[in-house]
């Protein structure tokens, strides 16, 4: 019944934006708490926490999890919305300045702005283990900002840029990532026709981030899809761009757009 009351008592205290303590020393209460959170990643195991002084350990927004510990690490999941695959950004650095400080996060007061993610932070203070939900908080996330400007933004960059093809929500927005087949002797007839339509069009296809949208028999593709196309079941093709592909796809088709129709659309 005890087991029950705690339950009830910390999902409801989260819910609620309010101050949960917890007494670190008690594994099976921590293990519980972080389980009625609900995030999607799990928690960083909070080794050796209890030795440690008063100090922010953790802060959750920001477009991901920033921790403090010897070191400073940064977290961020990319779901595959399609697949349901996770690929996880995980980086460490050495421990940056201080620039959000407890002593402002306990001052803080809770308050919720629709259409802005809730900032978590933890803390350790008096060797209890403290979770504050400050919801809508513009100053911390403008000084997290900051901190992925300085730390983390180049190698978020380059994680991305080579991210298998697909759409991806990362905790902030969604993101649609196309690789183009880069190896020569691995490019299909196909593909090299449409690639050479592309650069006729003077659209470029060198950046996944980027790309011109392919639809074929009005369903979206990659080019990895395409490169699995036949030639000869292409019965005819179409290529947009500018604002000729905006009027007719929207906003997602500002690098142009390539319409194929293939036999099987007429089955």
């Amino acid at each position: 019944m005890n087991f029950l009351y705690l339950v009830v008592f910390l999902f409801v205290g989260f819910i609620g934006y309010g101050q949960n303590t917890i007494e670190i020393f008690q594994d099976r209460k921590t293990e519980l708490f972080y389980d009625n959170l609900g995030a999607t990643l799990k928690r960083n195991q909070l080794d050796s926490i209890q030795q440690s002084p008063t100090k922010i350990v953790r802060i959750w927004g920001g477009g991901g999890i920033y921790t403090w510990k010897d070191t400073f690490e940064f977290q961020r999941l990319f779901i595959n919305s399609e697949t349901q695959e996770i690929q996880l950004f995980k980086m460490e650095a050495k421990r940056p300045d201080e620039i959000v400080t407890l002593k402002e996060v306990q001052a803080l007061k809770s308050k919720m702005v629709i259409d802005c993610p809730s900032l978590e932070v933890e803390w350790v203070e008096h060797q209890q283990y403290v979770v504050k939900s400050l919801g809508c908080n513009r100053e911390i996330r403008s000084k997290l900002v900051q901190i992925y400007d300085a730390l983390i933004s180049d190698k978020m960059d380059v994680f991305i840029q080579q991210l298998p093809s697909g759409s991806y929500y990362n905790g902030m927005r969604n993101l649609l990532v196309n690789q183009p087949i880069r190896e020569e002797t691995q490019k299909s007839n196909l593909y090299k026709k449409i690639e050479e339509e592309f650069h006729k069009n003077e659209i470029d296809i060198s950046n996944p981030l980027q790309q011109p949208l392919i639809y074929v028999d009005n369903k979206m593709i990659y080019f990895e899809d395409l490169n699995r196309l036949k030639e000869e079941d292409i019965l005819s093709s179409f290529l947009l761009k500018g604002v000729e592909a905006t009027a007719m796809y929207g906003s997602i088709a500002m690098y142009g757009v390539i319409v194929l129709k293939t036999s099987s659309h007429l089955n």
